[in-house]
């Protein structure tokens, strides 16, 4: 006899599978994960637990998989022209001159690049 489950990403339901009520975990596991809807919210996640109780519930709980920036990578995407990098500075001085907090002064080098 089959029934209805409704698979679970993080707690929230993502589809609906009819499933037989006496089907195994991996079975159960194999369906969900094969369901283009269910499938949209674990690609690119770490699946960190997989909990199926028969004939109930189906639960993915999923977290975004980190990637680990190196230096080199970074440093291409910071790369600054030297009038860049002398706003930068001009924006930093002018902010510790005036007593500026850190994030005010973050914004104004944000706008003195991408305004100029």
């Amino acid at each position: 006899m089959s029934s209805l489950i409704y698979p679970q990403v993080n707690g929230k339901v993502r589809s609906e599978l009819k499933l037989a009520k006496d089907a195994s975990e991996a079975d159960a596991r194999a369906a969900a994960e094969a369901d283009e809807k269910v499938k949209k919210f674990i690609d690119g996640k770490d699946v960190k637990k997989f909990i199926y109780v028969p004939g109930r519930i189906i639960n993915f709980v999923a977290n975004p998989t980190h990637t680990r920036v190196d230096e080199a990578s970074l440093m291409t995407h910071l790369t600054l022209s030297c009038a860049d990098a002398y706003a930068v500075l001009r924006c930093l001085a002018e902010a510790l001159l005036l007593n500026r907090t850190f994030p005010r002064a973050m914004r104004d080098i944000y706008l003195q690049l991408h305004v100029s």
